[in-house]
């Protein structure tokens, strides 16, 4: 018994080194010099709507690249215009892991997307693009796949509905212009009806009263 027992911990203390040794997060490795670099998501998965980032881990003959301060990042995703990004060290003595270099950023669309990293590293130019899927590390997903109970709307979801009710609103208020200025055109018109009545029937009476004065002289 005792040397069964002995013999599945050595099996699950192998498996756990193996699992150990698996990198937690799904990252596009890239050499420069003597340079590795390991480019994704700083959060996966990303969610749309969730801070997140663009995260290159950065080692130089495997030990942490502590010195990294000619790259920059531009992200886009679909037909958007890329957007241009601080990348900064995301470690201290406190917390981190040196190498560790971020540009925060909220995806606010699900979908594929791509880092652009520009500058120099170690002297040699870096001009490459790492894109979600086909260079190893995951898209942005639809928050609501993840939410629990009942899914929130995302910000472009609140959009189109803000949207859709403000030209509602609008429609309504024209209309109610649009009536209210019926309402005060016929309220003119029957002003103007009652003002002709009234001076027909003053002018019949002035009539009326020469007419009588005649006779009686």
């Amino acid at each position: 018994m005792r040397k069964r027992t002995a013999t599945v911990a050595a099996v699950l203390a192998v498996l756990l080194v193996a699992l150990l040794a698996v990198p937690a997060l799904a990252h596009e490795e890239h050499k420069v010099a003597d340079y590795n670099v390991e480019v994704g998501f700083g959060t996966e998965p990303a969610y749309a709507g969730v801070t997140s980032s663009a995260q290159l881990i950065i080692t130089n003959n495997g030990k942490p690249a502590t010195d990294v301060k000619g790259l920059k990042v531009a992200v886009s995703t679909g037909d958007a215009q890329p957007k241009q990004l601080p990348l900064e060290p995301y470690w201290s003595d406190d917390f981190g892991q040196p190498g560790d270099y971020r540009a925060f950023f909220i995806p606010t669309a699900p979908g594929a997307y791509t880092f652009h990293v520009t500058g120099t590293l170690g002297g040699k130019k870096v001009d490459e693009s790492y894109t979600s899927v086909k260079d190893g590390f995951d898209e942005v997903t639809d928050a609501a796949e993840a939410q629990y109970p009942a899914p929130e709307p995302t910000g472009s979801q609140l959009t189109t509905r803000l949207d859709r009710e403000t030209a509602r609103l609008n429609a309504a208020l024209a209309a109610e212009r649009a009536q209210a200025g019926d309402q005060v055109a016929d309220a003119r018109r029957l002003a103007t009806i009652g003002l002709v009545v009234g001076a027909l029937g003053l002018l019949a009476a002035v009539g009326i009263g020469v007419v009588a004065l005649r006779r009686r002289s």
